[in-house]
């Protein structure tokens, strides 16, 4: 399995992704470069069942400016785990849990 465009999970715009069946590395012309774990991604960034988003779009940017400037500082992919998106963002997904499917 290789890269594929595809839309990016924190800004939609048409990014590379690979997916490596534990975590997606991203590279995004807007948010930069980026590892997304499963689990962040069925969290957080996944849509709902009625297609719609967890977060807002002011949310959304926020997360999308910080991925950028690390990239930008460091480099390097940043590493994107629950627990960034939840200290970008300020908000909690409550009740969920990941399980592996």
């Amino acid at each position: 399995m290789g890269w594929e465009n595809r839309k990016c999970f924190i800004c939609g715009e048409l990014a590379e992704v690979l997916d490596t069946m534990a975590k997606f590395l991203v590279k995004c012309p807007k948010c930069g470069d980026y590892d997304l774990t499963e689990e962040a991604k069925h969290d957080y960034l996944s849509p709902r069942k009625d297609g719609s988003s967890f977060f807002c779009d002011e949310q959304k940017q926020k997360l999308s400016e910080y991925v950028k400037k690390k990239s930008d500082a460091t480099k390097k992919p940043v590493q994107i785990y629950r627990k960034t998106i939840e200290a970008v963002t300020r908000k909690r997904a409550i009740g969920i849990r990941y399980s592996g499917g």
